[in-house]
């Protein structure tokens, strides 16, 4: 579709449910209310940056594969469906918060190929917007997950979309922001640097469980 930029177009790759992954997450097993007790939360993202920072990066083995509604990648699927894999008796709620935030960022992954393969171009930067942005530990996920790419939030920006937020940045640059843009992104880029070959192992690790799921039964809905 059209961009801000005269010469440019915006590109679209579903990632299917996102956020509302996590959220589901929160309402239906972590804040619950049901016959176990009233766990209720006004705001069941209120604590999810504590969660996250709490629990290990891999979430303690656990692998969430977010297909709660059919899968938009790396394939499109309506039947397919989703889970919570690799649980020990050492698993925590913080674990299973942790890999639904985890799952979701690889199966984002799972869409940069696609996306690069088509515009011809790398992708090296992810501008996060919506309420995702707001929760620091769930940026530098996506950013440990998304083959080192930059992620770049605006707090003030977080209520809008992707299309938006291109209107903004097309009409204000400045000097000093760019610099701290800079600043910042060479700080995450030697970060990046000193954990490549964890982050790999991970990728592949997601890679070969949804290639076992994705052959099986127990990804698909009865019938």
């Amino acid at each position: 579709m059209p961009a801000p930029y005269g010469d440019r177009y915006v590109v679209c790759a579903e990632n299917g449910l996102g956020g509302k992954i996590v959220e589901t997450v929160l309402r239906n097993l972590i804040y619950a209310v049901d016959e176990l007790g009233n766990n209720h939360a006004a705001d069941p993202f209120a604590a999810l940056e504590i969660c996250l920072r709490a629990a290990p990066a891999g979430a303690g083995g656990v692998m969430f594969l977010p297909w709660l509604n059919g899968a938009s990648a790396p394939q499109g699927d309506a039947g397919m469906r989703g889970g919570f894999v690799n649980m020990s008796l050492e698993t925590t709620r913080r674990d299973l918060v942790r890999a639904a935030a985890e799952g979701v960022a690889h199966n984002l992954r799972a869409l940069i190929g696609p996306v690069e393969a088509f515009t011809r171009q790398r992708i090296d930067e992810i501008a996060l917007v919506g309420g995702a942005a707001r929760a620091q530990t769930w940026c530098q996920i996506l950013a440990d997950v998304l083959h080192g790419a930059w992620v770049a939030t605006d707090g003030d920006l977080a209520g809008l979309d992707a299309h938006a937020k291109l209107i903004v940045d097309a009409s204000r640059a400045t000097t000093d922001a760019r610099q701290g843009e800079r600043d910042a992104r060479a700080q995450h880029e030697a970060a990046q640097r000193a954990m490549q070959s964890a982050r790999q192992a991970l990728w592949a690790r997601w890679d070969r469980m949804v290639n076992r799921w994705q052959g099986g039964v127990l990804g698909r809905t009865p019938g």
